[in-house]
């Protein structure tokens, strides 16, 4: 069944709502459009070489279409000790790799309707697919109290959505003719960089300093600037509330990502301000390419350190994501590429939206519970931690540190699958804008991916109950697919058992460990590395 265009982007639509809250740079539209131009020339072309036989001569010798501006290639300092903004120049023979406005790689080819663009819309048998939104009720309950984790705290949840805005975003790219082509990009440097703290262009790396003593611009109270040019980032702009202006677009989403954004501007500041008091010497560019380093290194710790061995157990060692114990690890290949698959930012690495709560905590310094707020009421709300009595940057903090974090299963908490930034009498569901967005990026389905990750091959449902899914999360996929090979990769994945001391199941796993490894062997700049020109000193 082919899309309405008007119909997806009317108001009220679920296009139409997510594009409100999805931020789309004016580049990455203009080159989506290109892209779709010319794929929609080159079906018209082919379609007059099949009636006649023939490229048209007027083709060969001049193109056709706008100009797509593919991977270019830069001239690089290769003993510059300092990431470009956008991340070109890391890989010093593919200059491109890694950098923001590129397209995503992918493990495997998609898998589109008619072979183009077309979302995958079809089910083994020819039939439509389930709808994403009965999918969504039908695998992914509610999670509760019952299933919280007893071990990890919420901070584990908070930093993978931190960290998730530090190498992904993908733009909303609205369909202009009915079956056009989407090309995906990443509009982010995919390098664990920090970029969320100061930006994916020089542009707008520019518009969050001082250009005084190394140091990012703060308002009133060390909170985060205001966003000054775009007055939609968040839904409270009554003086004195107003939106944070931070690296990334998306950090107003909820006080915890805003405390978490704060906390490390903060940091970077501190770290400046002690740079200049033991190198007098230092101008403002020095101290804040320093500074920016060192939380780039905090990032790239944190993650490999404490994150992933929580999430990935077993499989830590596999992709060789464990960090040296002392000293360095000269892990860089130029011939990998750190870039962003498909694959990982449209449905493994949205796994965190399982640890998700329902309330958000604030704590005392005392840690005297304060008080929960619903996540539906601090979506894109600034208010609490401007205005708000005992809603503060710190009190979220010790909230995040001290209250435990949902278990990663088929489970979604109702405020993500029922009340996602409520709009008057809209609202969103996360696990079923997860499912529409891997078939409208052509991901094959979840029987395909658990091959590619090295489990047997399942013919039927009862296979899966032999080797990866409980009885339980088995019977809600049968409920929701007539066939085992319809399976969505995010429902399929996220209901598997877990892998040996991990969080995740075991093609979750898999594909968080591709990506992570390559986000860790193909950056130049990894701070583990021991190359004389971008290495850290002995501590």
């Amino acid at each position: 069944m082919s899309l309405d265009y008007q119909a997806a982007n009317q108001l009220g639509s679920t296009t139409q709502q997510h594009s409100s809250i999805t931020f789309t740079f004016l580049d990455s539209s203009r080159r989506g459009a290109d892209h779709r131009l010319n794929v929609i020339v080159s079906r018209l072309i082919l379609e007059h070489v099949r009636t006649l036989g023939e490229v048209p001569s007027s083709i060969l010798e001049e193109g056709f279409g706008p100009e797509v501006l593919c991977d270019r290639e830069y001239t690089c300092n290769e003993k510059s000790p300092y990431r470009t903004a956008d991340g070109h120049c890391n890989n010093l023979v593919y200059t491109s790799w890694g950098r923001s406005f590129i397209p995503m790689r992918r493990y495997l080819p998609p898998v589109y309707d008619d072979a183009v663009s077309s979302p995958r819309q079809n089910s083994t048998s020819g039939v439509e697919l389930p709808s994403t939104r009965t999918v969504s009720t039908t695998v992914h309950p509610p999670s509760s109290a019952e299933d919280l984790h007893p071990l990890f705290t919420v901070m584990l949840m908070q930093w993978g959505q931190f960290l998730d805005h530090d190498i992904t975003s993908t733009p909303i790219q609205e369909l202009t003719h009915p079956g056009s082509p989407v090309e995906q990009l990443n509009q982010i440097t995919a390098y664990v960089d920090a970029s969320q703290v100061y930006g994916s262009s020089q542009d707008e790396q520019n518009s969050l300093r001082t250009f005084v003593d190394g140091k990012l611009r703060t308002a009133a109270n060390d909170f985060l600037p205001p966003d000054l040019e775009n007055e939609g980032a968040c839904r409270t702009q009554t003086t004195p509330d107003y939106c944070f202006l931070a690296g990334d677009h998306r950090a107003n989403e909820n006080p915890g990502l805003q405390s978490m954004h704060t906390i490390f501007v903060r940091e970077h500041n501190r770290l400046a301000s002690r740079l200049k008091e033991l190198n007098c010497h230092w101008g403002d560019e020095r101290l804040f390419q320093e500074a920016r380093k060192i939380v780039g290194a905090y990032a790239q710790k944190i993650t490999y350190g404490d994150f992933l061995p929580v999430i990935s157990g077993d499989q830590m060692d596999p992709h060789n994501l464990s960090l040296v114990p002392v000293g360095y690890s000269n892990v860089y290949d130029n011939t990998t590429d750190a870039s962003i698959r498909n694959v990982f930012a449209t449905a493994a690495f949205r796994m965190g939206h399982s640890m998700v709560g329902s309330f958000l905590a604030s704590y005392s310094p005392d840690y005297d519970n304060l008080g929960q707020t619903p996540l539906s009421e601090a979506f894109d709300n600034t208010h609490l931690i401007i205005s708000e009595d005992n809603r503060t940057i710190g009190g979220f903090i010790r909230g995040l540190v001290t209250e435990c974090v949902q278990s990663v299963d088929c489970k979604i908490s109702q405020e993500l699958t029922d009340n996602l930034f409520p709009d008057g009498n809209r609202s969103l569901d996360v696990a079923a804008l997860n499912i529409q967005r891997g078939r409208d990026h052509g991901l094959p389905p979840y029987t395909v991916w658990r091959t590619f990750c090295g489990m047997p091959v399942a013919g039927n449902f009862d296979d899966l109950i032999n080797t990866t899914h409980s009885n339980a999360t088995v019977n809600k996929l049968r409920m929701a697919y007539d066939d085992v090979h319809d399976i969505d990769l995010f429902s399929g994945a996220i209901s598997e058992e877990h892998v040996s001391g991990g969080l995740v199941g075991p093609t979750f796993a898999c594909l968080l460990g591709q990506q992570f490894q390559a986000l860790k062997e193909g950056d130049r700049y990894w701070f583990e590395e021991d190359n004389d020109y971008v290495r850290f000193s002995p501590g």
